[in-house]
């Protein structure tokens, strides 16, 4: 993760709250995974709702080679919170 945003595919973008346990917004940067020993994890300090989830999925499957899609930027984009619209996450399968 990274509080320095850029417009990049491949990195989705979580909004700090309570949640996220973010103070600021912040990325997902999916186009540079790295593994981590499990004693150098710290606390839990938040977790990703659902959609951030869905969304962090498809991106590494596109990092991986795991996916087809013509627009992998749209599909990382942020809900629209309060438009009314209802969206839904592509999966792998569904597109």
């Amino acid at each position: 993760m990274t509080s320095e945003t850029t417009e990049a595919d491949f990195r989705g973008t979580i909004d700090p709250g309570p949640e996220t346990g973010l103070r600021v917004r912040s990325q997902v940067m999916a186009d540079k995974p790295v593994t981590i020993r499990h004693e150098r994890i710290g606390r839990r300090i938040g977790r990703l709702g659902a959609m951030d989830v869905s969304r962090l999925n498809v991106a590494l499957a596109l990092v991986m080679g795991l996916g087809d899609y013509h627009q992998p930027s749209r599909l990382l984009e942020s809900p629209h919170v309060g438009s009314g619209k209802r969206s839904s996450v592509p999966t792998i399968g569904s597109v």
